[in-house]
């Protein structure tokens, strides 16, 4: 058996990291592991994206975000964590994926897939801090069609295409305006009567929709997608029944992303509109010694938890585990 940690943290983003953190001032003896590499999540969001939230409010213990300007893009606050973990020489194994947990007396064994082997390690306490990646499926009939797809990264492939962009949030206004420029046709197609500025960062809404009078993008407000097939999408207008075909080379259906339970679910937490219980004051689950942290304890309302206030996730589990006398 290997040696025994401690705590366990699964999942290797600004979460993850920040808690690993906070047990390293501690002495605790951690592991952080993730099944890709640092920051994996982020790695997903759009080439060259800004953030909405300022430098300062995405450092992670104080370590210095040292940029030129006040929000980082997507590339540099992945150099920020690749740094931040090599400074503190945290505790982490990339690229091992967590395919089981199981329970045994006082402690859990973690079971990993690392290069086609499996590895276990076991631990007095788990964190589970695996973020919302999980994509919010809208169960229509062609949503796994090759041409469709729930993330976006790249613009490169959709030059001179037709894409339809299924979602309202920032995600879909972002890409939007991202693929407009590199010289795709784009349509937006939205369940809602019109783009909810609250979801939206501030600077690209006019935009966005300075675009959409323009025609320069097309919007299809209180629509919902019926079915894709042979490179066509179905719409219906949810408020007089009317139907359109858009003939389209891609799908985007960026309509959110949930946190992926299958884990806790086999640990035996349970879900409660979507989401699990945890105490708000020690940030532990239903499930005794284990914690969540970050996107992964909001469920399907992950927009109200963001890295700025996740980062004292770290404290809040190490003062519980301090006064359980660990």
């Amino acid at each position: 058996m290997e040696s025994l940690y401690d705590v366990i943290i699964i999942g290797g983003g600004p979460t993850g990291l920040s808690i690993g953190r906070e047990l390293q001032k501690e002495n605790l003896k951690y592991l952080i592991l993730e099944k890709n590499n640092i920051g994996n999540h982020i790695s997903q969001f759009p080439n060259n994206m800004t953030f909405f939230s300022t430098k300062d409010l995405l450092e992670l213990d104080n370590f210095p975000l040292t940029i030129t300007q006040i929000r980082p893009t997507k590339e540099e606050y992945l150099i920020y964590l690749n740094k931040f973990v090599e400074f503190y020489q945290l505790n982490i194994k990339p690229y091992h994926e967590v395919i089981d947990i199981n329970k045994n007396l006082n402690q859990f064994e973690i079971l990993c897939k690392h290069k086609n082997k499996t590895i276990s390690f076991y631990s007095k306490y788990l964190v589970l801090a695996m973020g919302a990646w999980k994509p919010k499926l809208i169960n229509i009939p062609g949503e796994d069609l090759p041409y469709c797809s729930h993330y976006f990264i790249d613009p490169q492939p959709y030059y001179k295409q037709n894409v339809c962009i299924v979602g309202g949030g920032n995600s879909a206004v972002e890409t939007a305006l991202i693929l407009y420029r590199y010289g795709a046709n784009v349509t937006i197609v939205y369940r809602k009567n019109q783009l909810d500025p609250q979801k939206i960062k501030y600077w690209l809404l006019p935009d966005i929709e300075g675009r959409i009078r323009k025609n320069q993008i097309h919007a299809f407000f209180n629509s919902q997608i019926e079915k894709i097939e042979d490179y066509k999408v179905y719409l219906k207008n949810v408020l007089n029944n009317q139907r359109t075909t858009l003939d389209i080379d891609f799908v985007l259906l960026l309509t959110g992303y949930i946190p992926d339970y299958t884990l806790y679910l086999k640990l035996g937490g349970k879900l409660y509109d979507n989401k699990p219980k945890y105490n708000p004051e020690t940030l532990e689950s239903e499930i005794p010694k284990v914690f969540l942290a970050g996107v992964y304890l909001a469920g399907d309302i992950s927009g109200k938890t963001f890295i700025e206030n996740s980062r004292e996730h770290g404290k809040i589990i190490l003062n519980a585990l301090k006064k359980a006398k660990f």
